[in-house]
């Protein structure tokens, strides 16, 4: 064995430990037991003698080609009960991927559900989720996921979307894509390596999203604003007017690619109270109606299937 491998001192056991683990240049020694029970891909994998096998004190060598970090953080969650628990349990955003990758590629299904469960607290599936999801409780998933802020952020979220097609976790996708369509026009098209994980035609998708996104806006809009026809015509056109000039002038660039986001049109609630009664229940019954459209349109926004055969796929697999 090459005097460069490091042990990882927290996964290598000495009693019971019968096999050697390899990824990068960092060696964990398990029981094999433990591992086989959980994975029946690594029990396949054991049971079956490679020919010319290396040795180290006396059990064999597994070489593995995923990375040290992805390795260390599979086996944490294998052998240390306590380091991947449910949500709320604070984990970062590497490992839950690390975690869910692998617990893909060997089979560990109930790693595989731990990993998503994490996931859902951020990529929704459901606008009533969206609906709770205030700046408070995105700062706690941001501190339990441990995303980091700005590009560093959106370059997380990138490399979601290739983990989450990757594992076939399609029903993670369209808020995911979501989120990278409302960032900044300039953090999209400015190059990063982050970007590496993100095909052309997926960066397509990702600007089709915000074209649409930013056409939903104005559909919310359109749906709040609409000319009246009532009593007060006038009072309640002229209010509707006013408020469509404030929004086009106040817009900013983020909220214009946000719809979803309930602070996107801002001052809507005392714009509301300005209208008679019966223009304030269309306006609040049609903005309800379209926002509504406009989340169920996010999967085909990105080229996947609808809502309903998404969350058949995630019953399914989960």
């Amino acid at each position: 064995m090459s005097k460069t491998m490091q042990r990882v001192e927290t996964l290598w056991f000495a009693n019971g430990a019968d096999v050697v683990l390899q990824a990068g240049d960092k060696i964990f020694r398990v029981p094999r037991s433990i591992l086989t029970a959980r994975s029946p891909v690594f029990r396949d994998l054991l049971e079956i003698p490679a020919v010319g096998d290396k040795i180290m004190d006396g059990v064999p060598v597994i070489q593995l080609s995923e990375s040290a970090k992805e390795i260390e953080a599979f086996l944490k969650a294998i052998y240390d009960s306590s380091y991947f628990m449910p949500p709320p349990a604070p984990i970062s955003f590497a490992e839950v991927f690390a975690i869910l990758r692998l617990a893909h590629k060997y089979d560990v299904d109930y790693l595989f559900r731990r990993a998503v469960e994490h996931l859902e607290t951020r990529y929704h599936q459901n606008l009533k989720d969206v609906e709770s999801e205030d700046m408070f409780i995105v700062e706690r998933i941001t501190v339990q996921l441990k995303f980091s802020t700005g590009v560093q952020a959106l370059m997380c979220h990138v490399f979601a979307v290739s983990i989450l097609h990757e594992v076939e976790a399609l029903w993670l996708l369209p808020y995911a894509y979501y989120i990278i369509a409302r960032s900044r026009l300039k953090d999209l098209i400015t190059p990063n390596e982050g970007w590496d994980y993100c095909p052309p035609y997926r960066k397509d998708v990702v600007f089709q999203a915000r074209t649409l996104q930013v056409a939903a806006t104005d559909r919310l809009l359109a749906a709040l604003t609409s000319p009246s026809d009532c009593p007060t015509t006038d009072k309640c056109n002229l209010a509707k007017f006013a408020y469509l000039k404030r929004c086009l002038d106040s817009l900013n660039r983020y909220f214009a690619v946000d719809p979803i986001h309930k602070y996107a049109l801002s001052g809507r609630e005392g714009f509301v109270k300005k209208l008679c009664p019966g223009c304030a229940a269309e306006a609040q019954k049609s903005y309800s109606t379209v926002r509504q459209q406009i989340w169920d349109e996010l999967p085909q926004n990105c080229g996947l299937p609808e809502w309903d055969v998404l969350r058949a796929m995630r019953k399914k697999r989960l």
